[in-house]
C-alpha cells in the first residue's frame, strides 16, 4: 500500500516536471525494490538519457534473476529513450 502511494506521488511530481528533485528520491526505491517496474520506469524518465539505460539494464537483470522479462511498458520506454531527440521526456502514453 505504501509503495503504491509513493508511486502515485512521484507520478504527480513527474507530471509537474520536478525531475531534478526526484533523482535522489528515486535512488533508494529502485535499489530496495529492483523488480518494481514503476519505480524503475519513473527513474528512467527522470534520468531520461545516459543513466536511464543503465537503470533499464539493472532492472532487466534483476527480473532475469527471477526468471522474468521486462514488461512491454518498460521495453517501450527503453525504445523511446533510445530513439528520443532529447527535447522532452517520454511521458505521453506511459503510466508511470
Amino acid at each position: 500500500m505504501w509503495i503504491r502511494a509513493v508511486e502515485r506521488r512521484i507520478r504527480a511530481d513527474l507530471l509537474l516536471g520536478r525531475y531534478r528533485e526526484l533523482v535522489g528520491e528515486l535512488q533508494a526505491p529502485t535499489v530496495d525494490h529492483p523488480s518494481n517496474e514503476t519505480f524503475q520506469a519513473q527513474l528512467m524518465v527522470v534520468l531520461y538519457r545516459g543513466d536511464a539505460l543503465q537503470v533499464y539494464a539493472r532492472s532487466r537483470q534483476a527480473l532475469a534473476d527471477e526468471g522474468l522479462e521486462p514488461s512491454q511498458r518498460l521495453r517501450w520506454l527503453q525504445y523511446r529513450i533510445l530513439g528520443a531527440d532529447g527535447s522532452n521526456p517520454p511521458l505521453n502514453g506511459l503510466d508511470v
